[in-house]
């Protein structure tokens, strides 16, 4: 598993690499570290996708609760905990997903809980789910590569992390193997994946590739009840 430190104290970094490396020798996990003393240097980064990040809130010049977006888009999968001196950051990671948030003062004594919950994360993301082409070729992806489903045109259309794909199942078909409640039928033409909805307003799901999908009037009041039971369990399970 490859784990990024991205803080722009030095001395903290080698702190919190020490710790992480503790953490492995008592637990025999496999985990590569690389270290990132900028928003920069981990952007620019091009080797094996960085499946777990910590993240300091206070870059600089800059902001890492922004950059966790920025990191989303070049590592969709890559699970974000938050890292701070500052205990008033608290309500401000929840403008973007995370998975964690820590003082780094509790980073010792709680990075077993966090790993446990990283572990926990890349189960799920595992669970690949395979689809039909329309040209008959099999493919797969974890869930949280699909922003969502398509129907148009008498087409399935599947926008994933890695590019849209034409499948051949409709809709109706497709509900009966996507696992619930991740995946909500917001219309005739669509089927989202909520984890990788950025924003709910005004009857339209902002996702996290900038795509703009419409519910339409049929499934508003399913839609609406829905996604409150979602983020009620999400909020839960922090």
């Amino acid at each position: 598993m490859i784990i990024g430190i991205c803080d722009d104290d030095k001395v903290w970094g080698r702190r919190a690499s020490h710790i992480i490396g503790e953490y492995r020798k008592k637990t025999s996990l496999d985990v590569e570290i690389q270290y990132f003393p900028d928003k920069e240097s981990l952007l620019n980064y091009e080797g094996d996708p960085i499946e777990a990040l910590f993240l300091d809130i206070e870059l600089g010049d800059g902001n890492g609760i922004e950059l966790a977006e920025e990191v989303h888009k070049k590592w969709s999968s890559c699970l974000i905990i938050f890292l701070t001196n500052h205990l008033s950051y608290a309500t401000d990671v929840y403008r973007t997903e995370h998975i964690w948030f820590a003082l780094k003062e509790q980073f010792q004594s709680r990075v077993g809980e966090i790993f446990d919950r990283i572990l926990r994360c890349r189960e799920k993301q595992k669970k690949q789910i395979p689809f039909l082409c329309a040209n008959r070729e099999m493919i797969s992806f974890s869930p949280d590569d699909i922003y969502y489903l398509e129907r148009t045109a008498r087409k399935t259309r599947l926008v994933t992390a890695w590019g849209d794909y034409e499948i051949k199942d409709r809709l109706d078909v497709c509900e009966t193997y996507l696992t619930k409640p991740d995946f909500l039928r917001c219309h005739n033409s669509y089927i989202v994946y909520l984890p990788n909805v950025k924003e709910y307003k005004g009857g339209v799901f902002h996702m996290k590739n900038g795509d703009r999908l419409a519910v339409s009037r049929a499934y508003e009041k399913e839609t609406k009840a829905a996604f409150t039971r979602w983020v009620m369990r999400q909020m839960e399970g922090a």
